[in-house]
């Protein structure tokens, strides 16, 4: 997530305080079971916002045609830090 946020130029002072960091990483962890039931999920690391955008709608299309998306390929899935 952290590498992420730096990527976009997000360089709020929270990653100089230890207590932010470590709230964050709670705040995270404790997301983690939520995010584990989603039906479909998209990998936005490392992607500009327009590709992002475009994965989003691509994969929105697929659902609503009542297709299944194809499944990622498993070195592409998230990792969980």
């Amino acid at each position: 997530h952290m590498r992420r946020v730096l990527a976009q130029g997000d360089t709020r002072p929270m990653a100089a305080s230890a207590e932010a960091m470590a709230d964050l990483k709670t705040i995270l962890a404790e997301r983690t079971p939520f995010y584990a039931k989603a039906d479909h999920t998209l990998d936005t690391s490392e992607a500009p916002l327009e590709a992002t955008f475009d994965k989003l709608l691509a994969l929105a299309r697929t659902l609503i045609a009542g297709e299944e998306p194809p499944q990622p390929h498993p070195a592409n899935m998230q990792k969980n830090a």
